[in-house]
């Protein structure tokens, strides 16, 4: 009998849903009056059933909650996106603030070439040593901790502009007897 319960309440749902909807609208000095006489009711049964709802919650939030972002992020996808590249920016110019108050001017150690800080790339001397990508601090907000991991992180790198790094890991024998 439970599990034709269970079926019945699978398939009705909406049904359900639109009853007790209209029974609360119906009923609701009764049901405000019966809180007023029992005003610990759902601080009892929360704290009874700790587990009970912290398990109800992850199925639920596991079955719906993607779906629910997946079409919340279809309709409002560009909006979103815009706004995170606006937060992103902002970000990055905090980070190269920081970056330059930290290590000077941020130019290139070989060419001194400074005109665009993305042409601009940290080479890491030793890349065993290399914990972190300096690349992926700007796309979040700067906080103390992060400060001091990025410090440490600069650290261990050279600036190098794109063109000196690539001949810095791509020799140029090496480069011309590839052409040929």
């Amino acid at each position: 009998m439970n599990d034709y319960k269970k079926q019945w309440r699978i398939k009705n749902k909406e049904k359900i849903k639109e009853y007790n909807k209209q029974y609360r609208l119906k009923n609701k000095d009764k049901i405000d009056k019966w809180y007023e006489e029992h005003p610990n009711y759902n601080k009892t049964y929360q704290k009874n059933n700790k587990e009970k709802i912290k398990k109800q919650r992850k199925n639920y939030y596991q079955k719906t909650g993607k779906e629910k972002w997946e079409n919340y992020y279809q309709k409002n996808r560009d909006r979103l996106l815009k706004n995170h590249q606006k937060k992103v920016k902002g970000y990055k110019k905090q980070w190269i603030k920081l970056i330059n108050e930290h290590y000077g001017k941020i130019q290139c150690q070989r060419c001194g070439y400074k005109k665009i800080f993305r042409n601009i790339d940290f080479h890491h001397r030793d890349p065993k040593e290399k914990e972190y990508p300096i690349s992926s601090f700007f796309a979040n907000k700067p906080s103390q901790k992060r400060i001091e991991i990025l410090k440490e992180e600069i650290k261990k790198c050279d600036m190098l502009c794109k063109i000196c790094h690539g001949e810095h890991h791509y020799p140029k024998d090496f480069i011309d007897s590839w052409l040929l």
